[in-house]
């Protein structure tokens, strides 16, 4: 037994792993290196501070990529000495390194068993080294700040984008910058990537109330320009590079002026929904008044550090210390908004928040309201569902358009009605009939209760439907089958409705990892795809499921399969076992033996999930299906499940 003095300590987070994308000619060592420069990685965010002894916890990359961090944060070379292990057959491996200078071992830990967890490696760290508890802290944690405010360097922070700046310089988060094209730089990249579950995202900008954008100074070495991005910019610049999967749950602080002014019409309420369609659940921090600016002084009960440090400067050293205030201009105008699959809630926070190294306090909600009840949430992301059609005249024009690509069918869709009542939730059934080709509207109401109302009137609640133990969508299409052909909906009402949620929903246990291979294996070759022109389009689409369900599942047979966004290793970890149980059960569904080309099109538009991120199971079946369309039809291209879900009816036709 060695005694505390001569070990440091680093264990993977197994409920968290990933891996970082894998470059042929870079090692993990290097790339841990280059991640540090980049990131912004010093000694007091990595918590490795000199002459102290700490266990980190990471979020499970490769031992020597780890490494790389530390050389880098702490400026020295990092050496590996061996490998030892822990159970028969092992469970627990631990890299034993030393650092330039000095003779005291470095351990980092990484589990060889799925289901070895993090306080086994704790306990077996224990074993070689007497660290106690209050040594092991994490990484940094997977957070991160957009500014859309962008100084010039040397700049401090109370002039322009300040209040990155001051989170930076409390917090030690990491920085990146909203471009003018919102797209993240390469460099930026694996910030981007260590957003996960429970991450936290501090956005800063200018806003306003009821806005629809986010705007900042973007300003560089020749230019200034004020610039703005829409709420689905920031929303699509988080998820394109993260490890977010379906009910994850991401914590947004809105740095903005009156973002959570307006209820439902809020920014903060508007960028949850956007979270939401894509099954993100969000807890948004707003404030319904102005943000303060930054003066350098440090206000009442909170502690900042002296000026001069550098957010975007990468060779800067700053040193997380105090807490910075959520200023708002008035005191109680803080809001938060919970938005999850029970809908989306707004409460008042009873006093202030503050930002530290350590996270967020004095979360200490009040006063919640529901804004949208699960019932209205199901109608608002359903694939019918076409947000952008308030007025009747547009919602007409595009049905017009789906009959004329498709004149067999009578085409409808949900979209929200002009006509909105306080309480509740108004839209309309809008179709096409195809005996007259007139379009007809049918309105409806959901409460936040998740009762649901007919009427004819825009000023009257109108007459309550029975909802036999359906969800108001499934009564819906219940009564309206006529024009929901071949969808048997079968989801059932949830009781308390109207219950609000103050905390966040309790997140689904993560699949836990394979083994962490020292060589990572080359992808198995699969057969190419190839769609007779000759074939019913229902035997296409048997094929594309088929070659999605066997790419996706070699896919995680062998770990690694790169299919031009991520290493297979980050799906793996958030999807694991659960993805893959998922992909058998759909790819296994009686409708694709025994379904009609229409029936099965209908099936893929009730899966909503499908519609969710770019290395799930619907990711490769939507390859498949867009080959499907674009090999029938040349002139066709499709980019999205909608787009594609269009398409797949008109060449249905004749099934």
């Amino acid at each position: 037994m060695f005694s505390i003095v001569d070990f440091e300590a680093i264990c993977f987070d197994t409920d968290n792993a990933q891996q970082p994308t894998a470059t042929e000619n870079i090692s993990h060592y290097q790339r841990g290196l280059n991640y540090a420069k980049t990131t912004r990685l010093h000694n007091t965010v990595l918590g490795l501070y000199e002459g102290h002894v700490n266990a980190i916890t990471s979020s499970g990359h490769h031992p020597d990529f780890i490494a790389g961090c530390l050389a880098g944060a702490r400026g020295k070379n990092v050496r590996f000495v061996q490998t030892t292990f822990s159970g028969n057959p092992a469970r627990i491996g631990v890299n034993h390194y030393t650092l330039e200078g000095s003779n005291e071992p470095i351990l980092i830990s990484y589990p060889l068993s799925p289901s070895a967890r993090k306080s086994e490696q704790v306990q077996y760290l224990k074993s070689i080294a007497q660290i106690p508890d209050e040594k092991i802290t994490f990484l940094p944690k997977p957070s991160l700040i957009i500014s859309s405010q962008t100084p010039q360097r040397k700049m401090v922070f109370p002039q322009e984008g300040g209040t990155a700046l001051a989170l930076h310089t409390i917090t030690g988060l990491p920085v990146i910058k909203m471009h003018r094209d919102s797209k993240a730089r390469d460099f930026e990249k694996p910030v981007l990537e260590r957003i996960a579950n429970d991450s936290t995202v501090y956005i800063t900008g200018h806003s306003s109330l009821q806005s629809e954008t986010l705007g900042g100074l973007y300003r560089n070495l020749h230019a200034v320009e004020k610039k703005s991005w829409t709420l689905q910019n920031y929303r699509d610049l988080i998820l394109s590079q993260s490890q977010l999967q379906e009910n994850d749950t991401l914590t947004i602080v809105l740095w903005a002026c009156e973002a959570g002014g307006g209820g439902i019409n809020s920014v903060a309420a508007k960028l949850a929904l956007l979270f939401q369609e894509k099954g993100i659940n969000t807890r948004i921090i707003a404030s319904t008044v102005e943000m303060l600016r930054f003066d350098g002084k440090p206000e009442k009960n909170e502690t900042l550090v002296k000026m001069g440090a550098i957010a975007f400067n990468p060779n800067d050293q700053y040193n997380p210390e105090g807490r910075l205030r959520f200023r708002t201009a008035k005191p109680g105008t803080v809001r938060i908004f919970s938005c999850n699959r029970n809908g989306l809630f707004e409460s008042k926070n009873k006093g202030d928040i503050f930002f530290t190294p350590e996270g967020i306090t004095g979360i200490d909600l009040t006063k919640t309201i529901t804004h949208q009840c699960r019932a209205t949430l199901e109608i608002t992301q359903s694939p019918y569902f076409r947000k952008e059609l308030t007025k009747r005249e547009d919602a007409e024009t595009v049905l017009h358009q789906m009959f004329k690509k498709n004149p067999s069918t009578s085409p409808c869709l949900l979209r929200p009605s002009s006509h909105q009542m306080t309480g509740y939730f108004t839209f309309a059934v809008s179709y096409l009939n195809k005996e007259n080709k007139q379009c007809e509207h049918m309105l409806y109401r959901i409460d936040n209760k998740g009762q649901l109302f007919n009427t004819e009137l825009p000023n009257e609640v109108g007459k309550l439907i029975p909802l036999n133990g359906l969800t108001p969508l499934a009564q819906i299409m219940q009564i309206n089958s006529a024009l929901f052909p071949g969808i048997t909906h079968t989801g059932k009402q949830e009781v308390n409705e109207g219950t609000a949620i103050t905390e966040n929903e309790e997140a689904l246990p993560l699949p836990l990892p394979l083994p962490l291979p020292l060589q990572s294996p080359s992808p198995v070759s699969l057969p190419k795809t190839t769609y007779d022109d000759t074939t019913p389009l229902h035997k296409k689409i048997q094929l594309a499921v088929q070659q999605a369900s066997s790419h996706y599942q070699t896919y995680h047979t062998i770990w690694l399969h790169d299919r031009g966004f991520k290493s297979g290793w980050f799906s793996f970890f958030r999807h694991g076992q659960k993805g893959r149980d998922n992909a058998f059960q759909l790819s296994t569904a009686d409708v694709w033996q025994k379904g009609s080309a229409k029936e099965m099109v209908n099936f893929l538009r009730e899966t909503t999930h499908l519609r969710f991120h770019h290395h799930s199971f619907g990711s490769y079946l939507f390859d498949e299906l867009k080959t499907v369309v674009e090999k029938l039809d040349p002139n066709r291209s499709v980019d999205n499940w909608d787009d594609l879900l269009d398409e797949l009816p008109v060449l249905a036709m004749n099934p």
